[in-house]
């Protein structure tokens, strides 16, 4: 035996409704995300040289950090 409601649930259209609605709530989401300003870190490290037996060598090594701030200011009437 099973309940009304779960016959109901198992249909294909009520599947595909749900998951639109999953749809929907995530795009939601999303656009509220994009009203806000995103900040990206970046940080990177190697070798630089010009002959590969200096290559490896403690005074080519070198590194790089980074930080990256984006926000829609001008985008923002259209995103509301």
């Amino acid at each position: 035996m099973s309940l009304p409601s779960d016959l109901v649930r198992q249909r294909p259209d009520i599947l595909v409704a749900e998951a639109q609605l999953h749809s929907a709530s995530a795009q939601i989401g999303v656009a509220t995300a994009a009203l806000f300003p995103s900040f990206t870190l970046n940080a990177d490290y190697g070798w630089n040289s010009t002959s590969f037996s200096t290559l490896f060598a403690s005074n080519t090594a070198f590194w790089t950090m980074g930080a990256a701030l984006a926000s829609p200011l001008i985008q923002r009437p259209s995103l509301w």
